[in-house]
C-alpha cells in the first residue's frame, strides 16, 4: 500500500473465457465512438477494486454477452466537470451480462 498506483492508458477488453481482478490501478482513456467503453467485458468473473476508472467520450464500463464485474470502492467517472472531458455514460450491460457497484 503506500506505492503509487499504476496508470493504464486506453480501452481494455476482457474477452471470452477470461477472469481475474484488477486491484488499486488508475484507468483512463479517451473514447471517440459513445458506445465504446474504457473498460469491455465479456467474460468473468472479474473483480475491480480500489480504482479510478475514467473515461472522456464514451462509457466507463460495457459489460456484455456474459460479462460478470464486481466493482467494489472505485470511481467511475469522466476526467473533468466540462461537457468535453465527461463520459457518455458510466455502466452499460447488456445481453446477459451482470455488474455489481459494491461499497
Amino acid at each position: 500500500r503506500g506505492e503509487p498506483a499504476a496508470v493504464l492508458m486506453g480501452r481494455w477488453l476482457l474477452g471470452g473465457f477470461s477472469a481475474g481482478s484488477l486491484r488499486q490501478v488508475g484507468m483512463v482513456a479517451n473514447i471517440t465512438l459513445f458506445y465504446d467503453a474504457l473498460l469491455d467485458v465479456h467474460a468473468g468473473p472479474w473483480v475491480v477494486s480500489d480504482a479510478e476508472l475514467r473515461c472522456v467520450g464514451g462509457a466507463v464500463i460495457r459489460a456484455c454477452e456474459w460479462g460478470e464485474l464486481d466493482v467494489q470502492r472505485s470511481t467511475i467517472a469522466g476526467v473533468g466537470r466540462e461537457d468535453h472531458s465527461r463520459a457518455a455514460s458510466g455502466v452499460m450491460a447488456m445481453d446477459f451480462a451482470n455488474v455489481r457497484i459494491l461499497a
